[in-house]
């Protein structure tokens, strides 16, 4: 079933009982994704997730943030308790984190994960013996109610009966038309071998495409960007981290780089096509090749996996959607295609382009 609770913090998309699942049941593995702004102050945590049940029996579950860069997770079932740390980045106030819990009861191995998407870091902390979840307590956080406390600057809360992947950038969604040997194809029906068009070195075999099913919503939620901006010749529909290839004498002046990559969220504010019809989850497609390259797709640019240094971390590739991989079979990518762009100098750029 993958996501079978979705809530925006304010807003409930799916409840866990339209699973199918039933309510009393357990889950052995799972997934807890929470995307908030950091407002933690000094002497005033900020208490991201506070749940207590009683009915039953006690449960308890809360998920904290410290002004000193620290979080804490405890998990309460009666008189068994699993409590769990992780030290991350100092990030600027109101940065934008996401936390991914994930566990696996019967491997007796947990894994948290606090990414800062305005920085591009991320930490991760493995812990020991995590309990099984009641359904019921997924519906608890969820519905929002009186025996759930959410921070106020949530914006998604999601939750997974699997163990679901973290870290990796998340691409063009699916049904997006790769320029290839054999002309366009979707970019979900590709396969390892495959040649597609690269801005760089020309024809390319690929080695593996990746895809993820994600909430719609939150940082996850679709940018769609429309033809003809960016020499695009057909709307393209993307992650909004993912980075487009935009060259011209405005970003060699700004940035001495005639050619930039740019992320959609930024590029969306010149060129965002109509609001898709909003459902649950959304495919991405990611397409990894031996480098990190720019693709041909609709008439533009847009770039393929970057894995940098993935290969050299065992628990970061363990957590990813990788794992399934060993790392020896994994490319190191040593740079990126082009000059990439933080967010403030996206939006300078943005600004030129618009004049």
């Amino acid at each position: 079933m993958s996501w079978i609770g979705i809530s925006t913090g304010r807003r409930m998309i799916r409840h866990p009982a339209s699973s199918g699942l039933a309510r009393d049941g357990l889950l052995p593995a799972g997934t807890i994704l929470i995307e908030i702004q950091f407002t933690a102050e000094r002497g005033r945590p900020q208490t991201v997730i506070d749940l207590n049940r009683h009915a039953g029996w006690l449960r308890h579950f809360s998920v904290t943030l410290t002004n000193d860069a620290e979080m804490l997770v405890e998990y309460r079932q009666d008189a068994q308790v699993t409590k769990a740390r992780l030290r991350f980045a100092q990030p600027d106030r109101d940065a934008n984190l996401r936390i991914t819990l994930t566990w696996h009861a019967p491997r007796r191995i947990g894994l948290m994960t606090l990414e800062n998407h305005d920085t591009g870091e991320q930490s991760q902390s493995v812990f020991a013996d995590p309990h099984p979840w009641p359904l019921d307590d997924f519906a608890a956080l969820i519905e929002l109610g009186d025996n759930c406390s959410v921070c106020p600057t949530t914006t998604l809360l999601a939750c997974s009966d699997a163990v679901e992947p973290v870290g990796l950038r998340t691409g063009f969604a699916a049904g997006t038309k790769i320029d290839t040997a054999a002309g366009p194809r979707a970019v979900e029906r590709l396969r390892p071998g495959d040649v597609v068009q690269t801005s760089e070195h020309g024809m390319q075999p690929i080695r593996r495409t990746i895809i993820q099913e994600v909430p719609a919503f939150g940082r996850f939620a679709p940018v769609r960007l429309r033809a003809p901006f960016f020499g695009l010749q057909r709307d393209l529909t993307v992650a909004p981290e993912h980075r487009l290839l935009i060259s011209g004498v405005d970003a060699e002046y700004l940035f001495g780089s005639d050619e930039v990559l740019v992320e959609a969220r930024h590029l969306a504010q010149m060129a965002a096509g109509p609001r898709l019809k909003p459902s649950p989850t959304i495919r991405y497609v990611q397409v990894l090749l031996d480098a990190h390259v720019c693709l041909s797709v609709a008439g533009a640019w847009s770039e393929s996996l970057y894995l940098g240094d993935l290969v050299d971390h065992p628990e970061k590739h363990a957590g990813s959607a990788l794992a399934g991989i060993a790392r020896r079979d994994l490319p190191r990518h040593h740079r990126v295609a082009s000059p990439q762009l933080r967010g403030y100098e996206a939006m300078v750029l943005v600004s030129e382009l618009c004049a």
